[in-house]
């Protein structure tokens, strides 16, 4: 049976897995920040969403002057790829250019 230790880790590693917009919209959703704090929380998230909008932007540009035709990922692909602790971004590369 596992540990108070073991939940802590499983927790910790939980936490780890949550985005930014998740934590910030809990803290939002439970009303118990004053009403500037919220209001920063909203602006930071707009700005990520432009700055996350603007690399994926320039990720796809990037992946366009590579010319791989229809074996290209598209931006979203790429930054979600399989297993992607296993595969370096050389390999995909790579792999895509030998075909």
């Amino acid at each position: 049976m596992p540990g108070i230790r073991q939940a802590i880790l499983w927790s910790v590693a939980a936490f780890g897995e949550l985005s930014n917009q998740t934590i910030s919209n809990c803290w939002r959703k439970t009303d118990i920040l004053p009403p500037v704090w919220n209001a920063q929380l909203v602006n930071a998230d707009e700005r990520e969403k432009t700055r996350v909008a603007e690399a994926n932007a320039e990720l796809s540009s990037l992946i366009a002057n590579l010319r791989l035709g229809s074996d290209a990922l598209s931006a979203e692909e790429f930054q979600n790829f399989p297993n992607e602790e296993q595969v370096s971004c050389l390999h995909v590369l790579f792999g895509f250019c030998n075909n």
